[in-house]
């Protein structure tokens, strides 16, 4: 049962936080983690937030936690491609001949009709 009102979107908000602030290079320690979810109104313990990192594996973010000093950091592993990403590969692919324009549409926009 949710403590707060803004609880319900405690995942939700880990999953932006460690999408937002995070990646191969940037970390974020336990403690900014809870100071992020607080500017949001969302109280959280250390041990909960341990438990929704690992949720968020349901939604196909992998978070990764390294030892550094006597912290550890935190970061985001695996990372979607962006739409100009996407489309930056798939015209990569075109070029090299792996696929023509028409797949890449389709790949783009996935109810796009030949």
């Amino acid at each position: 049962m949710p403590k707060g009102t803004n609880q319900k979107f405690k995942l939700y908000r880990l999953a932006q936080i460690m999408l937002e602030k995070t990646d191969e290079e940037h970390y974020i320690t336990m403690p900014e983690i809870m100071k992020s979810l607080a500017e949001y109104d969302i109280t959280a313990d250390r041990k909960s937030i341990y438990t929704d990192l690992c949720d968020l594996r349901v939604l196909d973010i992998e978070v990764k936690g390294e030892p550094i000093g006597n912290r550890y950091h935190y970061h985001v592993v695996n990372r979607m491609l962006e739409l100009p990403e996407l489309k930056l590969v798939l015209l990569l692919r075109i070029h090299q001949k792996q696929m023509n324009y028409w797949q890449s549409m389709k790949c783009i926009y996935p109810g796009f009709m030949i």
